[in-house]
């Protein structure tokens, strides 16, 4: 099994999956804009620098399209990042099919409003993604299952960012290509 962290910060959770499961600990990688102390002592893990979204030669350091079982963002780069639409795109093209995207958003720092203004909740958001199925939602943790179907989101414009890590995005209509939105 192979894990990715986007946005690892400290790799706290690779720092505790490797307490737990010792040598059978998966391979590990995970990504953050500046190594944390310690990460050289966690078994099986990578600690690769850099901005997901916003960074092709890491993209392409991090693996072919498919190379990932699981992907955890834990308050990472899939919360805050102002190029979301590029981090959600990137994390489903690692995904294996049948592999899942593990979200962990309390107090979600991406604010999401419909073209007309009216607030639009993350669970709506993520499940009018095409690639990804909605295993699992209760508003500040989610599971998302990559299918078969290609990675298609639907058109975010950033329109504000109140604070230092908090965005706020404007569906537009009709899907995007993330890389040309951002």
């Amino acid at each position: 099994m192979k894990i990715l962290d986007g946005g690892a910060g400290q790799a706290r959770f690779f720092h505790e999956v490797a307490k737990q499961l010792g040598v059978r600990a998966p391979k590990m990688v995970a990504v953050g804009i500046k190594k944390p102390p310690g990460t050289a002592r966690v078994r099986g893990m990578v600690y690769t620098l850099g901005e997901l979204g916003n960074d092709a030669r890491l993209e392409a350091r991090l693996g072919p399209p498919g190379s990932y079982d699981r992907i955890v963002d834990t308050l990472g780069a899939g919360t805050y990042s102002p190029r979301l639409t590029s981090v959600l795109a990137l994390y489903g093209r690692l995904l294996k099919p049948g592999g899942k995207l593990m979200l962990a958003a309390e107090g979600y720092l991406a604010k999401f409003k419909r073209a007309d203004g009216s607030p639009l909740p993350l669970p709506e958001y993520l499940g009018m993604i095409r690639g990804f199925d909605v295993e699992y939602s209760d508003e500040a943790r989610f599971s998302l299952v990559r299918n078969h179907e290609p990675i298609e989101l639907p058109a975010l414009k950033l329109i504000g960012h109140p604070g230092p890590l908090t965005r706020v995005f404007s569906l537009r209509r009709g899907p995007t290509d993330a890389k040309k939105q951002d």
